[in-house]
């Protein structure tokens, strides 16, 4: 009865217009609070759109991430700005910034609505493998980037130096591939929070479908195993992201300490001091990587856990 209810079922012309919608008021909120450019509204209106067809759960997801990492954004901005080289107020991400930040997600959403269809009852790799893959890469791709988010915007704000994750060693604020405890508190309680979000959106969407009557939707849940493991998915693949973003930062990521501008900044000049790294990534690419590593591996982990 399952697979009857929740088959392969195609976005309909309501969902797409209610994905164009949202995604275009999220696009537009964020323009106008400063935390996307022209560029990166753009972008963040197809990557909204994409993963509103996928289902509620996905777009709640997206939806919690944009608005925490915009609003830690601006958090400790006067003191950001003397640590961080490039520093702009608000963040105003540029549509590179939201495809690193997105672009695996979204591709996972959209492969989400081709190959599975419908908004399937739950994580169960017994009865739904392909779902249940699918979603904790989601989650994982989010649980990276929300966790290196929460650790750069946080962990930056720490009393004590950072240490290099390769050799432990005390390193300026804003060192590439440079940790604190702060910092690594703030990674795993950001990736826990997109678990719990995956989560209490399952919860809240089984809620909206009895209080509709549907209550063949209701009964198909009935048989799947507890959900709330996604917040120990999330906080494994906001401590693994923080690792795997750590370790290429310090290696494939060059940073210099500008001992005028008394910052770090990624170009040498008479009064730069090399600090860790060699010039293979720059940050963006570092971000990209690290999210999908880490979806790819917390796609195996929730097969595990599910």
């Amino acid at each position: 009865m399952t697979l009857d209810v929740f088959g392969h079922q195609p976005p309909t012309a309501a969902a797409h217009l209610t994905a164009v919608l949202v995604s275009s008021a999220v696009a537009g909120y964020g323009l106008k609070r400063n935390s996307l450019s022209r560029s990166g509204a753009a972008l963040a209106m197809v990557v909204g759109y994409l993963t509103s067809l996928a289902g509620f759960r996905f777009f709640a997801v997206l939806l919690f991430f944009f608005l925490s990492s915009s609003k830690l954004t601006k958090f400790g901005a006067k003191q950001k700005q003397k640590l961080e080289d490039g520093f702009v107020e608000g963040g105003r991400r540029t549509a590179m910034q939201v495809f690193c930040n997105g672009g695996v997600a979204t591709m996972l959403a959209y492969c989400y609505v081709v190959f599975v269809g419908g908004d399937q009852p739950c994580l169960d790799r017994a009865r739904f493998p392909l779902e249940t893959a699918i979603c904790a890469a989601f989650v994982g791709h989010y649980a990276c980037c929300n966790g290196d988010t929460w650790a750069s915007e946080l962990g930056i704000l720490s009393k004590t130096p950072p240490r290099l994750i390769t050799t432990f060693k005390p390193v300026p604020a804003g060192t590439n591939g440079g940790i604190s405890l702060l910092g690594t508190g703030a990674s795993v309680a950001g990736g826990a929070s997109i678990g719990a979000v995956m989560w209490l959106a399952w919860l809240l969407r089984n809620l909206v479908y009895e209080q509709l009557g549907h209550h063949e939707l209701v009964r198909a849940t009935d048989q799947c195993p507890p959900q709330w493991p996604l917040i120990v998915l999330g906080l494994v693949g906001g401590l693994v992201g923080s690792i795997v973003d750590s370790l290429l930062g310090a290696l494939l990521q060059i940073s210099f300490y500008d001992s005028k501008a008394n910052k770090i900044v990624a170009a040498y000049n008479d009064s730069t001091k090399h600090i860790s790294g060699i010039d293979v990534f720059d940050n963006h690419q570092v971000n990209f990587l690290s999210a999908f590593v880490t979806s790819m591996w917390i796609a195996y982990v929730g097969l595990l856990l599910f």
